[in-house]
């Protein structure tokens, strides 16, 4: 039960984290159109 757990953790902070490159990604590339 506590294995499970730690995967869908470790899951969900690779997802934000991926989500958070992706959103840097768009802003340099806004920032570089301008």
């Amino acid at each position: 039960m506590k294995f499970s757990y730690c995967i869908v953790f470790c899951f969900s902070i690779l997802t934000s984290f991926n989500l958070l490159i992706q959103s840097l990604k768009l802003g340099v590339e806004f920032e570089l159109k301008f």
